[in-house]
């Protein structure tokens, strides 16, 4: 009678076991600079739009406040968003659509989701 106790507790403490040091939102929270292209997201994600051929276009989604993204040299994209605690940072990026920047903020990862708390650009 013991035996099927103890081999249910054991099992259940192996799958609580495994659980254990999961980190399930990936929140990294470190501050970064990062240089690239000021993207407007809508259309670098729906057909991979972006540089100088796309700038009015862009200009026009970012300022009707399409969301928008960095593109690295080495094809990493960043979602950016505002630091509400100071946003002129981020509404400076609105109207850089398809310019190289350096954008420094808090970086963080939510759901496979990369994006950079904008605190400063140059």
């Amino acid at each position: 009678m013991f035996k099927p106790v103890a081999l249910i507790l054991a099992i259940c403490s192996l799958a609580m076991f495994s659980f254990v040091g999961v980190n399930v939102s990936n929140t990294i929270d470190e501050e970064v600079t990062v240089t690239g292209e000021v993207l407007d997201m809508n259309c670098y994600m729906s057909g991979e739009k972006h540089g100088p051929a796309h700038k009015q276009c862009a200009q026009g989604c970012l300022s009707g406040g399409a969301p928008m993204g960095l593109l690295t040299k080495d094809k990493k994209v960043y979602l950016l968003t505002k630091n509400n605690a100071s946003a002129d940072a981020y509404k400076t990026l609105q109207g850089k659509a398809a310019e190289e920047v350096t954008v420094t903020g808090t970086l963080q990862e939510k759901g496979g989701v990369r994006a950079i708390v904008v605190n400063s650009v140059k």
